[in-house]
């Protein structure tokens, strides 16, 4: 019978050590122990995920060294990682949409159909916009140009 006692007491301590394992690993897991929570947070604030805004397409006339007239179809989408600019984006897209238009009918179609040529004209827009942006409105936080759209025709 003493054996039987001392099985049941083994067994109730486990029982007891688990849950308190369970509950220590429950109290640390939703946050309420390691300082996780607030690093993670930090970290979503300093590193913002990127917001997209899509602009409609453009449609260009382009340059063809035979004459022959050709047209460049582009869709930009440009890319922020802030929420202030991206809110202020819809103000300035007639900017956006002029600057890029000025910039993409100065190319010719055999510059844009060279293997660089679709990098190329995205860093180019990139570079340019920015300039652009900040002259105009002050802004510098434009992050990417992005082309979901591209046919040359």
């Amino acid at each position: 019978m003493a054996k039987k006692q001392s099985s049941l007491g083994v067994k109730a301590m486990s029982a007891v050590g688990l849950l308190a394992v369970i509950g220590v690993g429950a109290y640390f897991w939703s946050d309420g122990g390691w300082q996780v929570g607030a690093a993670s947070k930090k970290t979503a604030i300093e590193f913002n995920k990127p917001l997209y805004y899509e602009m409609r397409p453009l449609v260009v006339n382009i340059a063809s060294g035979n004459s022959k007239t050709r047209y460049l179809k582009i869709r930009p989408t440009l890319v922020t990682r802030h929420q202030s600019f991206f809110d202020q984006l819809a103000d300035v897209e007639p900017v956006v949409r002029n600057h890029l238009l000025s910039l993409y009918t100065q190319k010719t179609a055999e510059e844009l159909l060279q293997s660089s040529g679709f990098e190329a004209l995205r860093e180019e827009s990139l570079d340019s916009l920015q300039e652009a942006l900040k002259d105009e409105a002050g802004m510098m936080m434009l992050s990417d140009v992005l082309f979901t759209e591209y046919v040359i025709q």
